[in-house]
C-alpha cells in the first residue's frame, strides 16, 4: 500500500512548516509520498518548501502554479485546480489532502485508517474529528454530535453534518477519467472533496480529532460575509447537479435555506454584496449552468418573463424539498434519518 498527501499552499511561509512536520512525524505503516501545490506564492512559501524538499528528497514533490502580476482570479476554482493538479499526480492507494495553513494532531490516524478500509471493501474513506486552532493559540476540539461507526450518507448530507476533508483518509478512486471531469467545472475543494467522494462508498467516522484547522480572519472562507458564505452554499446545489448528481437532491436539502435566503434578498444583494463579488457569483453560477439561481442574482436586471420563470423554478424547488425529505425518511425507516449505520 501507499498514501499520498496532496497539500495544498498559498503565502503559509510562517504556517507550511508545522504542517510538513506534522506529516513526518505520523506512524506511518506503509509507504508514501507528499505532494504539493503552490498556488503562486509571493512570501517566502516556495523557499520553505523546497528546504523541505532538500531533507526528504525522495519523498517530496512540488508543483507550482504561475500567477500573472496584477490579474483578478477566481479564487475558488485556483484552490480546487489546485488541488486537482496534485491529486491527478498521486500514486498513492489512498489519499488524504490538506491545507498548508493546518496540521494532523493524531499519530496513528492513517494505520487505523487502513485496518478499516482494508477490512471493507465498500467503504470510501475512514473520517475523524477535527480541532480548531486560532491566531491567538487557543485550540478546541469541535463537538460532533456523531457517533464512531459507518455513518449514513443521507442522514451526513441532510443534516448539515461537516467534517474536516484534512481528517480523511479516501480510497484513491479518482483515475485520470475522474480527474479530468472535474477540471472542466474546476470547483473541488474541502467540502465539495467530500461529497464527490460519498457517491462512490460510505464513510466510516471515529470521533477522535486528527487534523487541526486553523481558523483566521483573513481566510477565503472566514474572512468573508455572511452574505458571501450563504451565496456560495446556495450556488452548492447548481454544482451538485453537474459533478455530484446522486447526492444533488440531498444537497438541496442541505441548503434549501440558503437559496431561500437568496430569494427573500434578491432585491438587495448589490447592496449586501457589493457589485463586483455579485457579478463573480453571477459568474459562478453560469459555470455550472444554474441559469435559477443566476437569475435571482441578477433579479434587478431581469424583465418580467424572466422574474415569473425564477419565481416557479423557486417553488419547483420548495415542493422538491418536501418530497426529498418524505422520500428519504421512507427509504430510512429500519435506519432511520440520524442514527449511524
Amino acid at each position: 500500500m501507499k498514501v499520498s498527501f496532496c497539500i495544498t499552499s498559498y503565502n503559509q511561509a510562517g504556517l507550511i512548516k508545522r504542517n510538513l512536520e506534522s506529516v513526518f512525524a505520523l506512524e506511518l505503516p506503509c509507504d508514501f509520498e507528499v505532494l504539493i501545490g503552490d498556488d503562486g506564492s509571493t512570501d517566502g512559501t516556495a523557499e520553505e518548501l523546497e528546504k523541505f524538499r532538500k531533507r526528504y528528497p525522495d519523498k517530496i514533490k512540488i508543483y507550482f502554479m504561475p500567477r500573472e502580476a496584477g490579474k483578478a482570479y477566481n479564487i475558488r476554482k485556483r484552490v480546487g485546480a489546485n488541488r486537482l493538479n496534485i491529486i491527478e499526480k498521486a500514486s498513492g492507494d489512498y489519499i488524504v489532502s490538506a491545507d498548508g495553513d493546518d496540521f494532523f494532531c493524531r499519530k496513528t490516524f492513517v494505520s487505523e485508517a487502513l485496518e478499516i478500509l482494508e477490512k471493507d471493501k465498500s467503504l470510501v474513506g475512514c473520517a475523524f474529528n477535527f480541532k480548531i486552532s486560532y491566531s491567538d493559540g487557543r485550540e478546541e476540539t469541535v463537538s460532533q454530535n456523531i457517533k464512531s461507526g459507518v455513518l449514513d450518507t443521507d442522514w451526513f448530507v441532510c443534516k448539515r453534518k461537516y467534517i474536516h476533508v484534512g481528517g480523511i483518509v479516501f480510497r484513491n478512486i479518482l483515475d485520470s477519467g475522474k480527474v479530468s471531469f472535474l477540471k472542466q467545472y474546476g470547483y473541488f475543494e474541502d467540502v465539495i472533496t467530500t461529497f464527490y467522494m460519498l457517491q462512490f462508498g460510505k464513510l466510516y467516522y471515529i470521533n477522535e480529532p486528527a487534523y487541526v484547522y486553523y481558523k483566521w480572519e483573513g481566510g477565503v472562507w472566514n474572512g468573508s460575509t455572511v452574505c458571501n458564505q450563504t451565496v456560495v452554499n446556495a450556488w452548492l446545489y447548481g454544482l451538485a447537479k453537474c459533478i455530484i448528481p446522486k447526492l444533488s437532491l440531498q444537497i438541496l436539502k442541505r441548503h434549501f435555506n440558503e437559496i431561500k435566503y437568496v430569494y427573500k434578498n434578491r432585491n438587495n444583494l448589490e447592496n449586501l454584496l457589493g457589485s463586483e463579488r455579485l457579478k463573480n457569483h453571477i459568474r459562478n453560477a453560469m459555470d455550472v449552468q444554474d441559469c435559477f439561481l443566476a437569475g435571482l442574482l441578477d433579479w434587478r436586471r431581469s424583465g418580467l418573463n424572466d422574474k415569473i420563470k425564477i419565481v416557479c423554478a423557486y417553488y419547483r424547488l420548495k415542493l422538491k424539498r418536501v418530497l426529498i425529505f418524505r422520500r428519504l425518511n421512507n427509504n430510512n425507516e429500519k435506519n432511520p434519518l440520524g442514527r449511524v449505520v
